[in-house]
């Protein structure tokens, strides 16, 4: 347990080297848009191969035919490649790729982090996707190697998972099939939208990602899960937070209304138990929730999903 919350409290600093490029939340929803965006009534342009494009990063992919043979080196990718239907082209993962359940029977290349370079050659994939999260060494092996190497970025939030799913789809060929995952995904953020502009009051919310002998961590101002706290129906009480640090003392005054507790790795059980934390109005009146962060910490098919999760909490009698 130590270890995967050390490894999740890492993750989440190198999302907080970046914040600032984020996009700021917004303060509201007034003005959310209200006419769901339609389908397409045109067929999607055919793939033509050899393909050249620019990855998240903006590096050059090239791509000589369509896909047969897939790496996935970060969670998000690999659930974009089975949203896509492309789950059959993937032939290695990481062990942290665990959706959906078919996942767990590709061969695993080991972590995110650190992945182990001769196993995914050995796998001679046409293409290997990764994130910011890999090691840089190793992407640059990669690309030496002459493998076509193309980064998703998970801290661009909502934009990031659009064009991480529609570039994908591009790549493998699968563009019709992203084209869907796209509507259903701004469909259901519209539906959310639509929702919370009943908000009559907005609670305090504070976001737990690590606490106790590793320190208090919470995402601060201008990151993706701030933007989503709002978009839910709350306020972030965290959001004085520098690169996710924050402390006891200031938790403690911001008296939050609701806690929310990663599920991956589970904190809520420790949490609650801590002595430093008992006496927190949230605790005491058993508003201390648990949140699968999977989805809202993957760019991918589930971010909006995370959001109506998020919201159910945050708001949960205008869902009833």
């Amino acid at each position: 347990m130590k270890k995967m919350i050390a490894f999740v409290i890492v993750g989440m600093m190198c999302i907080g080297l970046f914040a600032g490029c984020a996009t700021p939340a917004p303060s509201g929803t007034a003005g959310a848009p209200t006419t769901a965006p339609s389908a397409p009534t045109t067929a999607p342009v055919k793939v033509t191969y050899p393909l050249s494009m620019k990855d998240a990063f903006d590096k050059n992919v090239d791509v000589k035919a369509e896909p047969a043979r897939v790496v996935s080196l970060a969670p998000t990718t690999t659930e974009i490649v089975f949203a896509l239907g492309a789950g059959a082209k993937l032939v290695g993962r990481t062990d942290y790729c665990d959706f959906p359940a078919e996942a767990a029977k590709v061969p695993s290349v080991g972590e995110v982090v650190n992945p182990n370079v001769e196993t995914i050659v050995s796998m001679k994939p046409d293409v290997i996707f990764a994130s910011s999260m890999t090691k840089a060494d190793i992407i640059t092996k990669l690309r030496q190697l002459k493998f076509a190497v193309y980064m998703e970025d998970d801290l661009k939030g909502i934009a990031g998972a659009y064009q991480s799913i529609a570039d994908l789809g591009q790549i493998l060929n699968k563009q019709e099939a992203a084209g869907g995952v796209l509507l259903s995904m701004k469909n259901h953020l519209l539906y959310i939208k639509g929702k919370m502009q009943k908000v009559k009051a907005r609670p305090s919310v504070y976001y737990v990602v690590g606490f106790g002998q590793y320190g208090d961590w919470t995402p601060g101002k201008g990151t993706f899960i701030d933007e989503a706290i709002n978009l839910a129906g709350g306020t972030n009480s965290g959001a004085s937070a520098v690169e996710w640090k924050f402390s006891l003392e200031q938790l403690i005054k911001n008296k939050p209304d609701i806690i929310l507790c990663q599920k991956n790795p589970d904190l809520k059980g420790d949490f609650v138990k801590a002595e430093k934390y008992k006496d927190l109005p949230a605790v005491k009146a058993g508003k201390v929730y648990s949140i699968d962060n999977n989805k809202l910490d993957r760019a991918g098919p589930r971010i909006i999903d995370g959001i109506d999760e998020l919201s159910r909490l945050i708001q949960p009698t205008l869902w009833n």
